[in-house]
């Protein structure tokens, strides 16, 4: 039996896939899903504005964001379902945003290419965290879906 911690001092409990799945994957995924449908809500319900430089037309925009919405709602469902491919598409959907803010200069006066090149330095970091705290519960993957 292990002895009980010195007072004052608490036990630390390792970070396994359990805890990963219970205390990252599924905020996370819950984030991701609740967070879409609101996006799809307002593409829906809100007045749009096309302030999305490339794109010129208000319903084109409207249909972008509710396309938006409606994947991160499906990435939400398979994070939850700890779906492999969910991961990626996440990580897809990241490097894509970040290649879209870094041509943004491009298109519109208003935005800065310091804008761009801070968004691209805080997308790698949040997905780097994103990635350590979910690397253990997608990495067994079969062993968290044994348990369920």
């Amino acid at each position: 039996m292990a002895e009980p911690p010195p007072p004052g001092k608490k036990r630390r409990r390792s970070y396994t896939p359990e805890r990963a799945y219970r205390w990252s994957v599924i905020p996370l995924a819950a984030f991701m899903f609740f967070g879409g449908l609101i996006f799809v809500a307002a593409s829906l319900f809100t007045p749009l504005e096309p302030d999305m430089p490339p794109i010129k037309s208000p319903w084109l925009a409207r249909l972008v964001f509710g396309g938006i919405g409606a994947y991160l709602s499906v990435l939400g469902i398979g994070f939850f379902r700890l779906s492999r491919l969910a991961l990626w598409g996440f990580y897809g959907y990241i490097v894509l945003g970040s290649i879209w803010q870094m041509f943004l200069p491009m298109f519109d006066s208003r935005w800065s290419p310091w804008l761009a090149l801070a968004s691209l330095i805080f997308n790698v970091l949040i997905t780097v965290g994103i990635y350590l705290a979910v690397k253990p519960a997608f990495a067994n993957v079969a062993q968290l879906k044994r348990g369920r």
